[in-house]
Formats: C-alpha cells, sequence, structure tokens
C-alpha cells in the first residue's frame, strides 16, 4: 500500500496534538504548488507528543508522547492522508 497522490507533512503543535499536512496536492501528477493544506489536527492521545514516525509502508503514523509515557498508534487512509487510532495508546517509560 503506497500513498501516490500526495505527501504528507507533521507538525507538533502546543503540547497534546499535531497537524497533518498534504503539501503535493494532485489527482495523478506530484507537483509542489507551495502551500500547505491542513488536513486534520489530531490529539496525540497523550502528553507531550515528541517524535513521530510513518511506517515504510505509509500506512501507519506512530506518536512518542514522551512525558505521557505512551506511544500511539494511527491508520493513515491512503486515499485521503487522513488518520485514525487505531486503539488505546501503548504504555512505554520514555518513548522517543
Amino acid at each position: 500500500m503506497q500513498i501516490r497522490n500526495f505527501a504528507l507533512a507533521f507538525w507538533i503543535t502546543a503540547n497534546v496534538s499535531f497537524s497533518v499536512f498534504n503539501y503535493f496536492p494532485s489527482d495523478r501528477h506530484y507537483y509542489l504548488d507551495g502551500k500547505l493544506t491542513l488536513i486534520s489536527i489530531e490529539p496525540s492521545l497523550g502528553k507531550g507528543p515528541q517524535n513521530l514516525a510513518i511506517t515504510s509502508n505509509n500506512g501507519w503514523l506512530l506518536c512518542a508522547n514522551m512525558p505521557g509515557q505512551n506511544v500511539a498508534v494511527f491508520r493513515i487512509d491512503p486515499k485521503t492522508g487522513k488518520i485514525n487510532p487505531a486503539g488505546e495508546p501503548v504504555a512505554m517509560p520514555s518513548p522517543s
């Protein structure tokens, strides 16, 4: 599964959420228009999101909440780029 029609950018905001942006909007062609399009602002499901990672198949986003001592897992919709929690965060001391 690959996200082909857009690329995603993430920005950690405040201390409990992050923003998801589409920055190559297109139907079938990649192009950069110099603008970010906000897809959503998502709760990090923990306190103090520190690091975000996307799996190599582009299907999952992991959010390490260091002060909250957990990792939240989100599924990335391959057509829209929207993310949805894949369950409860996993407790983990000092994730990063």
